[in-house]
């Protein structure tokens, strides 16, 4: 048994697309386990728990992606790192009729002007400033993200309503 790390460098996907490739991952051949996430301390301690963590892993900074991955030989992993890789680059089909898509507030909101809700799904460090920009907008504003600091968070009355990767320090 054999345990492989691979980082991004600052590199950065929300938790549902780390989650997904992560089982995509683990379903290849001689995969015994596999996780995606990003490497904020605690992440860390989480896929050091799990007994997936290398000394490439323990490297990692939180702007960095870690994948992990435990296999029976050294050639699964390092192919299963190739293929989650791999996976990050996909881009799903967009289908005729599917919802429109911006890369922006102000994008989102000229598609769709009678929106009252922003999903943020960024880098902890940025998620304040963007879900200001959404309260000021007369939105709601759901933040999934990590790491949000706990002033911003208070300072911007934002409320971290979901932090699927490791909960927030005091």
């Amino acid at each position: 048994m054999i345990v492989l790390n691979g980082i991004e460098k600052n590199t950065y996907r929300d938790s549902v697309a780390l989650m997904r490739v992560s089982r995509r991952v683990a379903g290849l051949a001689g995969v015994e386990a596999a996780s995606l996430m990003i490497g904020t301390p605690s992440n860390r301690e989480l896929l050091r728990g799990a007994g997936l963590l290398a000394r490439e892993g323990e490297q990692a900074g939180p702007n960095d992606l870690v994948i992990a991955v435990r296999a029976g030989s050294e050639a699964a992993a390092r192919g299963a790192i190739e293929a989650a890789v791999g996976f990050l680059s996909e881009r799903e089909a967009v289908k005729s009729g599917s919802l429109p898509s911006a890369r922006s507030l102000a994008g989102a909101l000229e598609l769709l002007p009678e929106a009252n809700l922003a999903l943020i799904s960024v880098p902890g460090e940025y998620a304040a400033l963007e879900a200001r920009k959404a309260l000021e907008r007369g939105l709601n504003a759901l933040v999934f993200s990590d790491n949000v600091p706990l002033d911003d968070e208070a300072a911007s009355s934002i409320t971290v309503v979901l932090n699927w990767t490791a909960g927030l320090k005091k």
